[in-house]
């Protein structure tokens, strides 16, 4: 996987547990009310993932000269995978979102992935209305609070 990509203005850097920046973020999303669930399984899954060029678990951290927030990417297969991101309270209103969508089907096309899906909390209105703007739409997941949306690619 890649270490670094830098695209429409934004950075997505590989998350490492040395950096003082990415450690400095991820106190700020351990305290944001609304990404705390997703913050807490992303601090799970990065600390076993972290190093490890044989897992199927990535995690990004968002920056262009302020840090944004995280990304992740799940691989289920070769072929497909599920991203997941949860920006910073000030930044979540804006283009960020979509511009971080764009990088990741752009360069999960170059890897070969046909199916990229994303899941999302139901009373999380912010990412569902980002998704319905975009035209694509939501499945209910059974039995969960989630929703699920695929990307075209």
């Amino acid at each position: 996987m890649f270490e670094k990509i830098n695209a429409n203005g934004i950075e997505l850097e590989r998350f490492s547990s040395k950096n003082k920046e990415h450690l400095k973020l991820a106190e700020y999303l351990k305290k944001d009310l609304l990404i705390n669930e997703f913050f807490s399984e992303w601090e799970s899954i990065t600390k076993l993932s972290l190093n490890d060029d044989s897992n199927t678990f990535y995690s990004y951290v968002i920056k262009d000269i302020d840090l944004i927030g995280i990304t992740t990417i799940c691989f289920i297969s070769d072929y497909e995978c599920v991203i997941s991101y949860g920006l910073l309270d000030k930044f979540r209103e804006k283009d960020y979102s979509k511009l971080v969508k764009e990088i990741l089907i752009n360069e999960l096309s170059k890897l070969g992935v046909t199916t990229i899906k994303a899941y999302i909390k139901s009373n999380n209105v912010s990412s569902i209305n980002d998704i319905l703007k975009t035209g694509l739409s939501l499945s209910e997941v059974s039995n969960s609070d989630l929703l699920v949306v695929s990307f075209p690619i």
